[in-house]
């Protein structure tokens, strides 16, 4: 099997020039980084970016296991993972505190909830659902009816939406 068996020229073309211009829009911050590391970033990083760090590995981890000719998909996902990782780090070096506190304490704990959710994934927790009996549900059309009501109490904007509606005509 070739490292670049495609159908056509122009995919393995069109697959090149989209790593390239995936590269160039995913560099894009090196030079706000450039300009603002070396007086210490004052503006601060407002929010942390693993969001699409967890989403290059997700790709990465999809390139690893499916079958045929992924190494453009596995090159763009690789340098992709290692840039926003260097995103990240800059996070923590180099954020204001105020920022950097909650959105790292944040990341710690959602490890620590994968963590655990990997521990009792397998601990045989499921429910069975015939050991339930299915109670017949009645509706009360009046509490339905004024649920509107309720609901404009604690939300004004839903009267006004609703005001508006009536004098539109919907």
């Amino acid at each position: 099997m070739a490292v670049f068996d495609t159908q056509h020229p122009l995919t393995l073309c069109f697959g090149i020039l989209g790593n390239i211009v995936s590269m160039a829009f995913a560099s894009l911050r090196w030079i706000y980084f450039y300009t603002n590391l070396p007086g210490k970033i004052e503006n601060g990083i407002p929010v942390i970016a693993i969001h699409s760090f967890c989403s290059r590995l997700l790709w990465l981890y999809y390139s690893l296991i499916k079958e045929g000719d992924v190494l453009l998909l596995i090159t763009i996902n690789v340098a992709g993972s290692l840039i926003r990782l260097a995103y990240v780090l800059f996070f923590i070096v180099y954020a204001m505190p105020h920022t950097k506190v909650p959105n790292l304490c944040g990341f710690v704990l959602g490890i620590i909830q994968i963590v655990i959710y990997q521990c009792y994934k397998h601990e045989g927790l499921a429910i069975n659902i015939q050991d339930f009996e299915v109670q017949e549900h009645i509706v009360d059309i009046g509490i339905l009816r004024e649920s509107p009501d309720i609901m404009s109490i604690p939300c004004p904007s839903l009267n006004l939406i609703t005001i508006l509606a009536t004098i539109i005509g919907f």
